[in-house]
């Protein structure tokens, strides 16, 4: 060890003996092993949170990042989406369960599919008004960053279905050329 003083500052330095520059063979094998060993012992024990998330995002120039609605990239919403389930009260950890399934299903049926669920999700979360109906304008404000013609479309597409009842503005209603929705079927 020796002392180095500069700018005033002392600071100690610690030195490798020459002869400990490298672990011998006879080290790294057991080092191999020891790690081998623990790997065995380590795939007998219950999964890990971390077993189950999708790898962690790399750090990357902004300009070279993929960016979802509302200026966050995809990676750090998702990152964010974590944190927030975990704080989330047992009630809704119980809805994020059951969400989760339908999500997955709406995936594995396609683009439009998850387009539709997730507006009827949000009609459905949505306390009407007095008159029993829900403003355009309140879904699409729900959804934000999802573009209209999208909101648009899954709405024709569930009240083809039932799911919902399509109706003219009412008078004073912001964005009047948009109407109303009566939820019908609930998701």
């Amino acid at each position: 060890m020796r002392v180095d003083d500069t700018d005033g500052e002392t600071t100690l330095l610690m030195q490798r003996p020459a002869g400990l520059a490298r672990p011998s063979v006879v080290c790294r094998v057991w080092r191999w092993f020891a790690w081998g060993v623990c790997d065995f012992v380590d795939s007998f024990r219950d999964p890990r949170l971390s077993d189950y998330l999708p790898p962690i995002p790399e750090r990357v120039a902004r300009e070279d990042t993929l960016v979802s609605q509302g200026g966050i990239a995809h990676a750090e919403r998702g990152e964010r989406l974590l944190l927030d389930v975990v704080r989330a009260p047992p009630e809704y950890l119980r809805g994020v369960a059951a969400a989760v399934e339908y999500a997955e299903r709406w995936h594995e049926q396609g683009p439009l599919a998850l387009e539709n669920g997730i507006v009827h999700l949000a009609i459905s979360r949505i306390s009407p008004d007095r008159h029993g109906e829900i403003p355009i304008c309140w879904i699409e404000r729900k959804l934000e960053g999802v573009p209209s013609f999208i909101v648009g479309r899954a709405l024709r597409h569930l009240a083809r279905d039932g799911a919902i009842v399509l109706l003219p503005a009412r008078e004073g209603d912001v964005g009047a050329h948009l109407g109303r929705v009566q939820l019908r079927r609930p998701l």
